[in-house]
């Protein structure tokens, strides 16, 4: 997102953490208890995370990536 320029990146950052601050609770509450309610919530959760947000909101970031692939290879490469 920072070499894309991507305008919404703050924004886009904070919703990812709240996203997995609520993946965090519900595996929690999976792994405690393993009812079918919470289960089914987390289905939902994940059905949506995929759809409306990977699918939608971070497709747009490609966008602000192409061209950049060099680069963003570097900087994942210096992630390990």
């Amino acid at each position: 997102m920072d070499l894309g320029g991507y305008p919404g990146r703050d924004e886009h950052r904070l919703q990812h953490r709240a996203l997995s601050a609520d993946m965090a609770a519900l595996a929690k509450r999976w792994n405690n208890g393993r009812d079918q309610e919470t289960f089914a919530e987390l289905k939902s959760f994940l059905r949506n995370w995929l759809f409306e947000h990977i699918m939608k909101t971070d497709a747009e970031i490609r966008t602000y990536a192409k061209g950049k692939e060099h680069e963003i290879a570097k900087v994942l490469a210096g992630m390990r």
